[in-house]
């Protein structure tokens, strides 16, 4: 349970990331 809730939480992360870039991006 514990290493499927934390590639979870990677994953979340990177598209949190991405989106981010993104949004400044994209704002800019």
């Amino acid at each position: 349970i514990v290493t499927t809730m934390r590639t979870l939480y990677q994953k979340c992360k990177l598209v949190h990331g991405d989106l981010s870039e993104y949004n400044i991006l994209y704002f800019e």
